[in-house]
Parts: C-alpha cells; sequence; structure tokens
C-alpha cells in the first residue's frame, strides 16, 4: 500500500490512504493546495482524519476541506492524540503567531488516540505511537504490514528530525521517541515536511537519533 501524497508547497505534506475506509492523514495550511490534491484523484469519501500534532501548519486548512467535501450523509472523524486535545484551538500552542493569525479556525476532534491504539481500516491497520518531543501529543502512525511509518514531524528525511523549541516540545522526550523509532520494522517514512524516505526507512530514522544526540542538549 502506497498512499497519495501531496508536498505542501507552504505547509506540511499531506497523505491518503486509500483502503475500505479512506484516511487522510494531516491537512496541511492552504485550502486550495489540498482541494486541487483531492480533486486530482477524483471523488473519494473521507472517513478519517489523523492528525499527527496540531501545529498550525497541520491543521489549517481542515476546516474549509471539511466544508469542501461536505459528507453530510457520511460525517469525518478527526482524531488527535488525547495530550492536545484540549490544545488544538490554542493559538500559543498552535504556534500561530508564526504564521501571524490571531483568529484560529475552530477544529472539533471526535476521537481522542491513545499510545498503541489499532485503527483497522480495511486491509491494513493503522498503529497510533505517542512521539512526544516536538510537541506534547506528536504522534507516529506505523503501517506494520507495508513497513510504512507517517512520521509527523518527529523525523524527516536525510537524518533531519523535528524542532523542539516551541511549547510543549522537549529534546530528551524527543531523542527517546526516535529511540523508540529505530525498534521499528520501516522501510518508508512519509514525513510532515520535506521528502518521503522510499526504502533504507530504518537508516534515515538511525541518522536523525545520531544528529539528534550530537545537536540537542
Amino acid at each position: 500500500m502506497m498512499p497519495e501524497v501531496m508536498l505542501g508547497k507552504r505547509g506540511s505534506n499531506v497523505y491518503l490512504i486509500l483502503d475500505e475506509k479512506n484516511v487522510l492523514i494531516d491537512a496541511g495550511a492552504d485550502e486550495r493546495e489540498l482541494t486541487s490534491f483531492l480533486m486530482s484523484l477524483g471523488p473519494r469519501r473521507i472517513d478519517l482524519v489523523l492528525l499527527t500534532h496540531v501545529h498550525l501548519d497541520h491543521i489549517l486548512a481542515l476546516p474549509k476541506i471539511l466544508e469542501y467535501l461536505d459528507q453530510s450523509d457520511y460525517p469525518i472523524d478527526i482524531a488527535v492524540h488525547e495530550a492536545e486535545i484540549d490544545h488544538i484551538n490554542d493559538k500559543d500552542y498552535t504556534a500561530a503567531y508564526l504564521f501571524g493569525i490571531n483568529d484560529l479556525p475552530e477544529v472539533k476532534p471526535t476521537i481522542s488516540l491513545k499510545d498503541g491504539n489499532q485503527i483497522d481500516i480495511g486491509n491494513n491497520s493503522l498503529e497510533i505511537i505517542h512521539t512526544p518531543g516536538h510537541s506534547i501529543g506528536s504522534i507516529c502512525i506505523y503501517d506494520k504490514k507495508n513497513k510504512n511509518l507517517f512520521s509527523g514531524d518527529t523525523v524527516f528525511s536525510d537524518g533531519n528530525f523535528g524542532r523542539t523549541d516551541l511549547f510543549g516540545g522537549s529534546s530528551s522526550d524527543l531523542i527517546s521517541s526516535i529511540e523508540r523509532l529505530t525498534r521499528l520494522d520501516v522501510e518508508n517514512i512519509y514525513p510532515g515536511h520535506m521528502s518521503p524516505v522510499l526504502g533504507d526507512g530504518n537508516k534515515s530514522i538511525g541518522y536523525s537519533l545520531k544528529y539528534a544526540k550530537m545537536l540537542l542538549f
């Protein structure tokens, strides 16, 4: 299973997993980009939106996209880790100030995620892995069957890793989270920013851990 990929030009990357239940991972910051992405795939019902964390560049487009999809007969669930449920509309926590935005669009999660949750989407299952460090409620989403890791802002390509200087960030937590990812069997990484890593995912995670230990104090 290879997801449909939208590499955000101004915001975060967005991924669409097509199965019996179609899952959108993150929503990015530009509804025009995301709308064009969804239109290019033809009519699709979205069953679930999984947010890797609630920083504004991952959620800003979501309200407009929900309006665009207009699935009144098939409501879309929005899932966020339990540690960030109460922060999703907080302009300080979401780092809205970095984008010069004061009035946040209201987002109402319907599912509270916990570490270890398994989400059955049909032919595949997605495991929720709590990876704090970039933010309190950051998660990675692991597709064990296909060895895919949707890593949010925990690790990126080329050994890069998420920043820890925003509200709720922790360098020690991030290092621990990356160490945990090294124990997974990962072939492909689909990060929140930068290009996907297709093949040698474990090696890339190893580089991220090495550089994080060198650079974070």
